[in-house]
């Protein structure tokens, strides 16, 4: 039984021990036996389990390699329909901004406050038609045309935006407070846009009569990075948090 354990200890179950006699070292030798009889048994299920989870993950796998296929072909397709729809959805409110433009230089003498009026909200909402159709197609390109991540230095894309927002904030007299940031494995582009928007907004919604201030966190520690962007604009109520981020929702 000694020279059997030492066998099982090699990771060798197909042992048995000798049974000799019906002494109590006999009676040890055959519940050896059975508890041996018994590894083998849950071996050979585990193997069992072990080859079937492992047939499974070969389907997933290749599910997964279609659904992946299927994801490549539908952000081509989406966006051929960005290259399409950039010309021909942004083509009518171009002619529309156009001759009303005409309209109001060729006739201005013969319209009267109304007329003028009229053509001014044309104008408008043409100009909010290009807008809301231009924005369509950059959410449209945030995931089909996303570059492979790369490092990112956010202080460099924080200058950047804010070299973008100089002549606004000189008007507005705005203050941007800002932490020293990470660099971080990124879609650089991306990045430009998230904080491009984040302090646009800032800028847009301040209070009136009150320079705006944006403070730039960093807050990150050693198991999660976060960056806090904060204002002292207008806001708005928390129960419209879900709303404000959402697509096609506008608050007052």
């Amino acid at each position: 039984m000694s020279d059997s354990a030492g066998q099982m200890g090699d990771v060798k179950l197909n042992v048995r021990a000798r049974v000799i006699g019906n002494d109590e070292v006999a009676v040890l030798c055959r519940s050896f036996n059975v508890m041996t009889e018994a590894l083998v048994t849950a071996n050979e299920t585990l193997e069992r389990r072990v080859e079937a989870r492992t047939q499974e993950l070969a389907a997933s796998h290749t599910q997964l390699e279609a659904r992946n296929t299927e994801l490549s072909r539908s952000n081509r397709d989406l966006a051929e329909f960005a290259s399409v729809a950039s010309h021909d959805l942004l083509e009518p409110p171009r002619k529309i901004q156009a001759v009303g433009g005409r309209l109001g230089v060729r006739y201005s003498g013969q319209l009267d406050e109304r007329g003028q009026d009229y053509i001014r909200r044309m104008q408008h909402s043409a100009t909010r038609m290009r807008t809301l159709i231009e924005d369509l197609l950059t959410f449209s390109r945030i995931q089909s045309q996303a570059q492979p991540f790369a490092e990112v230095d956010l202080n460099q894309t924080v200058q950047t935006v804010l070299s973008d927002f100089d002549l606004r904030l000189q008007a507005t007299h705005g203050q941007i407070e800002c932490d020293e940031l990470p660099t971080i494995q990124a879609d650089a582009f991306q990045m430009y846009q998230l904080f491009q928007n984040l302090i646009g907004n800032a800028l847009k919604y301040a209070k009136d009569d009150v320079p705006p201030v944006i403070r730039i966190t960093n807050l990150s520690d050693s198991q999660e990075l976060v960056v806090q962007v904060k204002d002292n604009g207008i806001g708005f109520a928390a129960h419209h948090s879900d709303r404000i981020f959402g697509i096609f929702q506008r608050l007052h």
